[in-house]
């Protein structure tokens, strides 16, 4: 079966829940948080879906490079259980919409 946004948003949600302190680049999320092959860009898509949910921050670190975390707030693990059972349950909103901040 071929990887999706949804699929891959999933994924992510589960890594986030179960390791709530990593941090790394969309590199490196394929590298080591998923272990596969799937395409940096669905990855990507899948972040930009989970940050406009409020549930992933991205930060431009010192060496240019973006990484991300899951965002810090009550009812979080609940959010993040809740796109890892259905990734649709959680509308991001219009891409105009504010992106998430790092606390």
């Amino acid at each position: 079966m071929e990887p999706d946004v949804p699929s891959t948003v999933q994924r992510l949600a589960r890594h986030l829940r179960l390791h709530p302190n990593v941090c790394d680049t969309s590199e490196g999320i394929v590298r080591w948080w998923l272990a596969d092959d799937t395409p940096t860009l669905l990855v990507e898509a899948a972040l930009a879906w989970m940050e406009g949910c409020g549930v992933v921050a991205s930060a431009r670190a010192a060496d240019g490079r973006t990484r991300y975390r899951r965002v810090l707030g009550p009812g979080l693990d609940e959010r993040l259980q809740a796109l890892e059972d259905d990734p649709r349950s959680l509308q991001p909103p219009p891409p105009d919409a504010g992106r998430g901040v790092l606390h």
